[in-house]
């Protein structure tokens, strides 16, 4: 089973240089989580030249369990920082 993604929000950061993204995902019970947010949601860097371009960039996923199975899988959710390039 591909993970199919149900509900997805953000939340900003009171320092405005910064936001958190929640993603909820059904996802076969037998998925190696780890390996599957490492691939999925990597960090990611400037790669400009120039010091700040003001972009924002995601920090390494985590993954939570939302401890509810469904009919051919479970929930889990995945959150991912993302911080303004300064």
């Amino acid at each position: 089973m591909t993970p199919i993604l149900m509900r997805s929000f953000v939340v900003e950061g009171d320092d405005g240089e910064s936001y958190m993204r929640f993603m909820l995902y059904k996802v076969d019970v037998n998925l190696d989580m780890d390996e599957w947010v490492r691939d999925e949601f990597p960090a990611e860097r400037c790669q400009h030249e120039y010091d700040c371009c003001g972009r924002f960039y995601p920090d390494t996923g985590t993954w939570l369990d939302a401890n509810e199975t469904c009919e051919d899988g479970r929930l889990v959710i995945i959150k991912q920082n993302w911080r303004m390039n300064v």
